[in-house]
């Protein structure tokens, strides 16, 4: 998750240290997400669990 008012690591070293699966950029919002835009936080977390479980990345 990024927003476009936070500070950050580019993506590329991100992707190299984490074993990244998705990556989402908020057209709004900043450190409180859940706060500040909770829809587009939720609505992130359920693809992103959904793809999950779809790909075999996530097991229950």
């Amino acid at each position: 998750m990024s927003t476009p008012f936070e500070n950050q690591l580019p993506r590329e070293w991100f992707e190299i240290a984490n074993n990244a699966k998705s990556w989402t950029i908020y057209p709004t919002g900043g450190h409180f997400a859940s706060l500040e835009e909770p829809e587009l936080l939720v609505s992130d977390i359920r693809r992103s669990f959904g793809r999950g479980l779809k790909e075999n990345w996530i097991k229950l």
